[in-house]
């Protein structure tokens, strides 16, 4: 099942409202409510923002009545820290609810009005609170903001409780800046272990399993994950403690043990229900479901979900609410209940557009358009997918055009850095002539001042010269940076690991780029009960690489669902080579050039145990019964080549239980390395595939990784690497 919001964001979410409110065992109700009765003015006030504290976490709409007292007698005596605070728990109320919107319109409020004061306290814990609210947006960069101004109050204040180290570190973390993340990460440790407060060592070592997650080095995670258990267990923070057991049960989910992922979420779900933690309990049930879901439990993934949903339509958490009315309509989707799967993505989106949570409202259009399609509505299927599409573009657009202005000055500031260089060494060649002729005029004494002033200026050159160097440092990391984030771009084109493993069971994939974004993709659709994959090699690597594969993604998704005409593989890449060939190396350009792909294109048709497909320049194999079988291409590429252009053409073979069928670019068997030097060659990569194939396809991913990284040894990857196994 899909479930936008990781993990990670969870642990935002549980971090981010310790930061609005106090703990409700912090103020004893009883004695709030009977000081309320005798205290007057701002005292009232106080106490009236102390009661919507106490309520906020099991009775938020008491909170929020209290909160808007609060505000109201504020205003009527004019108390402006009172206002600030009853907008901060105001705001607090509706972002534990999930309607950030309305969260961000009363701490802004809450902000302005600390700022006219000049309230520095107030101005901190208002800038952190809208972090909150960006970072649950998935507006980082926003957040990031908002949390470094708040750092330069608290340096300048001297309050080092309030920084919010880990809540930066988590913000360079979602951006993709690992190493700012982990040094933020370290930065919050090192304040915790200051003031001596094991509580708040929990955050920042769990963010470090955090990173190690994303990257997705699992048995790290796993360890720092642990680690945040054990430091809840000492200190008996059961919140932490519940967190933490969801975190390992995500890693264990990960690495497919799905009867230890289970354990640990229903260890979780238990603690969370005896804290009355309604969203914490929400998402125990979400991630059971999930794992319900994985294990082809339907039932109980539909009762757990169902659970959740109660809960967050219960506290106000629109948010979850569309989130799980999303996963209910992909469980009925799976169940082939199309009508019932339709209800609840409908649902789900029409509460995802209210609060423009576009991750969410971007996938139900993209499933409400694939449960069209199996109703046979084209029409419908094409409206949902363009809007899909169109949401999809929304997200990415802005970064793309950031990424390539940023690119583009960092590149110009470096060549005019280098042309400043040249200048300055032919300027200084010119001035040493000219010091060398005086001192032959003027004489020996002259000379000896001569010789200091052009130490005095050599120094000066070189003291300016690594002022330089520090500054092309400076712009080629932060060039990294970009084409980093590059990379997140182009991997959010390819097809995620949920939706694959959807459709199948038993599957690999090795993919490692040559650079940081490749050359090579993958892609894969499910259409009227048939399974297309496509593996490609696009012309070049790198940068120029990874925007054909863009292109060439682009296009596959857009004949599969808007050219309903279009459904064998012969004519898929014939339509796919008309619109590339127009798009990049139209007749009669400046520069015609040969951009395209080699490429294999399967469909499987797994009802009646057939396998369609076309080949541009890329054979495939299958491993059958302990012989492997080689299937020749076309040759010619997908995009312009020399020669005359042909229809490529189609094959259809029967495929049997126990097929594996590989497809793979030439980068592996392509790779130089061993004792002399060689390429790696399709003989030994056969010999390793057909030697393995009776292994899991998890086994043999990492023996093929494996071999590589000794093949390769210290000699540099020539090209980007894909290999697919999937088993039938």
């Amino acid at each position: 099942m899909k479930s936008f919001f990781t993990p990670f964001l969870f642990l935002f979410f549980i971090l981010f409202s310790s930061t609005v409110c106090f703990s409700q065992s912090t103020y004893k109700i009883d004695s709030l409510e009977n000081e309320l009765q005798k205290s007057i003015d701002t005292t009232k006030v106080n106490v009236l923002n102390a009661l919507a504290i106490a309520h906020l976490n099991k009775t938020p709409a008491t909170s929020l009545e209290y909160s808007t007292k609060a505000l109201l007698l504020s205003k009527k005596i004019d108390f402006q820290k009172g206002i600030g605070i009853s907008n901060i728990n105001m705001g607090a109320v509706y972002f534990d609810r999930g309607d950030f919107n309305k969260a961000l319109e009363f701490y802004i409020t809450s902000l302005k009005t600390n700022e006219g004061i000049d309230y520095k306290k107030g101005i901190v814990k208002s800038l952190n609170n809208i972090g909150d609210v960006y970072v649950n947006q998935g507006f980082y960069e926003k957040a990031l903001i908002n949390y470094l101004r708040s750092e330069q109050i608290c340096e300048t204040i001297g309050d080092k409780k309030s920084m919010q180290h880990n809540n930066i570190a988590a913000s360079y973390f979602y951006l993709g800046n690992y190493e700012k993340a982990l040094r933020y990460y370290i930065k919050a440790l090192e304040t915790a272990e200051t003031f001596g407060n094991k509580m708040k060592m929990f955050n920042p070592t769990n963010g470090v399993g955090n990173v190690y997650y994303n990257m997705k080095d699992y048995e790290k995670a796993l360890i720092f994950y642990k680690k945040a258990l054990a430091l809840s267990s000492e200190v008996k923070n059961q919140k932490g403690i519940a967190k933490s057991l969801t975190t390992i049960g995500n890693v264990y989910e990960k690495l497919q043990n799905n009867d230890t992922a289970l354990d640990y979420h229903i260890r979780s779900l238990q603690i969370n229900e005896k804290l009355g933690e309604k969203q914490a309990i929400a998402l125990s049930l979400m991630n059971i479901g999930n794992i319900y879901t994985k294990t082809k439990k339907y039932e109980k993934a539909l009762e757990y979900y169902g659970r959740a949903l109660i809960i967050n339509k219960e506290t106000g958490s629109k948010n979850g609410s569309a989130q799980s009315l999303f996963n209910i309509g992909l469980l009925y989707s799976k169940k082939g209940n199309i009508d019932k799967a339709m209800e609840y993505f409908k649902k789900g989106l029409t509460l995802a557009n209210s609060i423009k949570i576009k991750e969410i409202m971007s996938e139900s259009n993209l499933e409400l358009s694939e449960v069209y399609v199996k109703k046979d509505d084209y029409k419908n299927a094409y409206t949902y997918y363009k809007r899909h599409a169109l949401i999809k573009d929304s997200i990415l657009n802005e970064d793309k055009a950031k990424i390539i202005a940023d690119m583009s000055t960092k590149y110009g500031t470096e060549q005019k850095e280098k042309e400043n260089e040249l200048l300055t060494k032919e300027k200084s060649l010119l001035d040493e002539k000219s010091k060398n002729q005086q001192f032959i005029i003027i004489g020996f004494v002259v000379g000896i001042f001569l010789v200091l002033l052009l130490a005095f200026l050599a120094y000066n050159r070189y003291r300016d010269k690594q002022k330089a160097s520090e500054v092309i440092s400076q712009i080629n990391k932060e060039i990294n940076q970009s084409i980093t984030y590059a990379k997140r771009i182009q991997t959010s084109f390819l097809t995620s690991e949920k939706y694959i493993a959807q459709h199948l069971s038993d599957y690999f994939i090795s993919f490692a780029p040559r650079n940081v974004v490749s050359g090579d993709f993958y892609w894969l659709m499910e259409k009227e009960n048939l399974l297309y994959v496509c593996t490609a090699d696009c012309t070049g690597h790198g940068i120029p690489g990874a925007f054909m594969s863009l292109i060439g993604m682009g296009v596959l998704n857009e004949i599969i669902y808007s050219k309903t005409h279009i459904s064998h593989t012969d004519e898929i890449f014939n339509e796919l080579r008309r619109i590339i060939i127009l798009a990049v190396n139209p007749i009669g350009a400046s520069e015609e050039g040969r951009d395209g792909m080699d490429a294999v294109l399967c469909r499987y048709d797994l009802q009646k145990m057939e396998l369609e497909y076309s080949a541009a320049n890329s054979s495939f194999y299958i491993v059958r019964n302990g012989e492997l079988l080689v299937f020749k291409p076309d040759k010619m590429p997908v995009g312009k080549h020399i020669g005359v252009e042909k229809p490529f053409t189609r094959s259809v073979i029967p495929i049997y239980k126990g097929d594996c069928i590989y497809t793979f670019s030439d980068g592996y068997a392509d790779q130089f390395g061993g004792p002399q030097n060689k390429k790696f060659q399709s003989k030994q990569m056969k010999e390793l595939l057909l030697a393995n194939s009776n292994k899991s396809m998890s086994e043999q991913k990492e023996l093929l990784d494996k071999r590589m990284e000794q093949w390769k040894g210290d000699h540099e990857q020539v090209d980007d690497i894909l290999v697919i196994g999937i088993r039938v």
